[in-house]
This record gives C-alpha cells, sequence and structure tokens, in this order.
C-alpha cells in the first residue's frame, strides 16, 4: 500500500483543544529538555545522545511520577534527532529550542494499528478521538493547534506518512 497524506481542517471540540495543546506542549517540552541536555553534554564530554541513547533516558524520565504526564511525547526526540543531522551536514542552522509563543504549534502522530481513520467527514487521531474536518488540499502535514488566541478554535491535521 502507497503512502498518503491528506491536508485537513479540523474542528475540535474544547476538550480536543485541551488535549492538542497538552500534547503540542509535552513534545516542546521533550524537544526543549534534551536540547539543553545534548548541549551540557557536548561542553562537558565534546559528545552528542544519539536517538537511541535520548529514547532510553526519555522512558527513564517518563517512570517518575512527577514526569507521568510526558506520556503525551511521540515524536520529539525523532525531529530533534533529525534537527541534529541536518545541522551536521550542513543542510540546516543550529536547532534551536521551540516556544510556545511561536503562532504555529505542530504535533506529527505515526499510523500504527489503525489508530488514524476516516468516515465521511470525520477523522479518528489518536489521542483527540473523532473530530470533524473539511478537506483542503492533498498534501503532507501537521496537526495545527489553535493558539491562546485563536477565534476559530480550528486545527489542521496531518498524518505525515501515514497510510489511509
Amino acid at each position: 500500500m502507497a503512502d498518503k497524506a491528506y491536508k485537513v481542517r479540523i474542528y475540535l471540540k474544547p476538550k480536543q483543544i485541551a488535549m492538542a495543546n497538552r500534547i503540542i506542549g509535552c513534545a516542546r517540552w521533550v524537544y526543549n529538555h534534551f536540547l539543553e541536555w545534548h548541549q551540557e553534554l557536548y561542553k562537558a564530554e565534546g559528545r552528542y545522545l544519539g536517538f537511541p541513547e535520548s529514547c532510553r533516558m526519555l522512558t527513564i524520565i517518563k517512570a517518575s511520577p512527577a514526569t507521568k504526564w510526558l506520556g503525551e511525547a511521540d515524536n520529539s526526540l525523532r525531529h530533534l534527532d533529525r534537527a541534529f543531522t541536518n545541522f551536521f551536514e550542513g543542510r540546516a542552522e543550529y536547532p534551536q529550542f521551540k516556544s510556545r509563543r511561536e503562532p504555529q504549534q505542530t504535533y506529527q502522530t505515526n499510523f500504527t494499528n489503525n489508530n488514524i481513520g476516516v468516515k465521511g467527514n470525520r477523522l479518528k487521531l489518536p489521542k483527540l478521538g473523532w473530530v470533524e474536518f473539511a478537506e483542503d488540499t492533498r498534501r503532507g502535514m501537521v496537526l495545527r493547534s489553535p493558539g491562546p488566541g485563536s477565534a476559530t478554535g480550528s486545527t489542521t491535521y496531518s498524518p505525515e506518512g501515514s497510510r489511509l
């Protein structure tokens, strides 16, 4: 089956908006935390954490009751690893910290065990459940949650590399 991605505008209910913001905030925290860790490790030992080592450390961090909320983080470490790879290969600048004040907050999910589905004008998303959507264009995308000042409450979703 070929990989497909569709760009759609989704309309979230208040609980789903809160969950999307929680997921995005969690992903941002993991990305920033490990970026800082990478910087400190490089200053101290002259090396960077690899992706597998970062994943093991995140698993240990998630086991703590104080950071149980990190269960919402998905692809942050993969994105950070890709950012460092692009930097070392000269395709990008050094990775920057992510801010909640950025106008475009993003989140990416993976298609696993049919966790993404489409029925009519409804889209099933991991952790968000069924959401209504209006089809926009057919391209690869990401989930964009409305910021605190968003009046519409609409969001854009993309199962980047998903099979629908």
